[in-house]
């Protein structure tokens, strides 16, 4: 048994804890995937100039 959170004193399970593990790291790697692809989005634009601003915004509007 593994002790999680001192002040909610709660007590779970080794596999329920490698789940939410699982889940936040997950939840860690897509959010810093789509950091990444924003950013990668963000230099394309300042690179190419005002034709690539159009291009980000129907981007960002469909997805």
């Amino acid at each position: 048994m593994l002790l999680m959170g001192k002040n909610k004193g709660m007590m779970i399970d080794k596999k329920s804890f490698l789940l939410y593990f699982f889940n936040i790291r997950n939840e860690i790697t897509a959010a810093m995937m789509e950091r990444s692809t924003r950013y990668i989005l963000f230099k394309r634009t300042r690179d190419s100039g005002s034709r690539g601003k159009e291009k980000r915004g129907k981007a960002l509007r469909s997805g």
